[in-house]
């Protein structure tokens, strides 16, 4: 039996990844801004095929919090959880280096490039008298931007108060109890939430710089609501991929009679390593084409 699902898809976040403290000053930053209560305005760019995706974003932060929505359409809020020092841990695949002080609307910044061997994969940029972070910045690993977010303005504002109820995070996920298709570690992305329903089990990861999410399905999942799909060669294997809002990309397939699907915001070769580790797509056997019919 083949079940449809509308690809609701978290697209529209403020890009606040948590950083570990790999260098003291980055640490420093880190520390200050998860205290800050402030409001401002954050324009987000990405790349794609058909031209640049952009969106101007009202932030509000506080309590170690971001709460982000569409500055056009303030009723579909999306909170974002900042993370704070500790939380997420840089894999130690990369570095990180203050490389340079700049100038950013007006006021010295210090910029922080965080690098997987010779492979920059992360600009930073902070206010050095506030510590908020005013520009972020991931590439491809050829150098290409995929997406940077900077902020317009911002105030600091000690009367911002995010309700922790505010905090993002399906209400219906029961705890995993099956890890088998939910792994600890993916090409290593280390497992930060988890959780699963009657019909499918969900993992987010994250290496300190870029996530996605792992959904597993126990049935044969067709998903609707796609920009513009397409069945693409990765390594061996075929793969339905989608390219989702700012930054994030969905592939798509099934191993035998359930169904895989990784969302994120992975450059192209993480993103190929990620789903070299998960197995690799499958039709149905016999006896799985008699189960599914009698199904």
């Amino acid at each position: 039996m083949m079940r449809r699902w509308t690809a609701l898809l978290a697209g529209l976040l403020v890009m606040v990844v948590g950083l570990p403290a790999s260098a003291g000053e980055l640490e420093d930053h880190l520390e200050e801004r998860a205290l800050l209560s402030l409001r401002g305005e954050q324009l987000i760019s990405c790349s794609t095929e058909e031209g640049v995706d952009t969106a101007l974003l009202q932030v509000a932060m506080a309590g170690g919090s971001t709460l982000s929505w569409v500055a056009a359409d303030d009723e579909k809020a999306t909170p974002v959880p900042v993370a704070v020092p500790g939380l997420w841990e840089l894999a130690d695949r990369y570095r990180v280096a203050l490389v340079d002080e700049v100038e950013y609307l007006g006021a010295p910044a210090d910029l922080f490039v965080i690098a997987e061997g010779d492979v920059k994969r992360v600009e930073l940029l902070f206010d050095q008298e506030t510590s908020v972070m005013v520009s972020l910045t991931t590439f491809q690993p050829d150098g290409a931007e995929i997406c940077q977010a900077r902020m317009l303005s911002w105030e600091l504002d000690p009367s911002v108060v995010l309700a922790s109820d505010e905090e993002p995070g399906p209400s219906d996920l029961l705890p995993l109890t099956n890890h088998n298709a939910i792994p600890q570690q993916i090409a290593g992305f280390d497992l930060t939430a988890s959780g699963e329903t009657d019909s499918y089990l969900v993992g987010r990861y994250a290496d300190g710089i870029f996530t996605f999410t792992l959904t597993v399905f126990d049935d044969i999942v067709e998903l609707t609501e796609l920009n513009d799909p397409q069945v693409q060669d990765i390594g061996r294997n075929k793969y339905l991929v989608d390219i989702q809002s700012f930054g994030r990309t969905l592939h798509h397939w099934t191993v035998g009679n359930d169904t895989y699907l990784v969302v994120g915001d992975l450059p192209s070769d993480l993103s190929e390593e990620v789903l070299k580790e998960l197995p690799a797509p499958r039709a149905l056997g016999f006896w799985e084409r008699i189960r599914s019919i009698f199904g």
